[in-house]
Order: C-alpha cells, then sequence, then structure tokens
C-alpha cells in the first residue's frame, strides 16, 4: 500500500525538475534564435544548393525544438507544478 508521507528529498526533487524544465524553456528559446541568427549569418555569404539544404534542414529542427517546447509548457510543467500542490498539501497535513 502505497505512502501518503513524502520526504523533503522527494519534495526538492520535484521542485528542482520543474526548474529545471523551466530553465531548459528559456534556454531554448535564446538557443534557438541563436542558431537561426548564425544560419542567417552563413546565407550572407553562401546562397547556393547546399545552403537551400541547410536553410530547409534548420526549419525542421525549429519546428521539433518548438514541439518540445510545447509539450513542456502544455503538459510537462503543469502535471508537475500539480504534483508539487498535492505533495504539499499532504505535507501540511
Amino acid at each position: 500500500m502505497p505512502s501518503n508521507d513524502f520526504d523533503i528529498a522527494q519534495i526538492e526533487r520535484v521542485h528542482e525538475f520543474e526548474r529545471r524544465c523551466k530553465t531548459y524553456q528559456e534556454m531554448r528559446t535564446v538557443l534557438t534564435d541563436r542558431f537561426r541568427k548564425a544560419v542567417e549569418t552563413v546565407g550572407e555569404t553562401w546562397k547556393d544548393a547546399d545552403y537551400r539544404k541547410i536553410v530547409e534542414l534548420s526549419e525542421t529542427v525549429e519546428l521539433q525544438l518548438r514541439a518540445a517546447g510545447r509539450v513542456v509548457d502544455e503538459r510537462l510543467v503543469p502535471l508537475l507544478e500539480r504534483t508539487r500542490k498535492i505533495i504539499d498539501e499532504k505535507n501540511r497535513r
């Protein structure tokens, strides 16, 4: 039978994972912007078929990163927030 008791280490692990997810989101945005600018910079001097392929692939990467970000924002972070609240409430009892 599962216990309703949580130790401080369990609570802190949930908090830490939630913080890391939020940090991931912030860094993902920053790095995606830098990546896009780097591709644009290459494009200032390089406009052949290889460059067009690089642009195409980088757009695919950006779409996948945005999709991953949506999953984190819409599903993972809310789940962690609910879990943290449940743990906090049970510990207050």
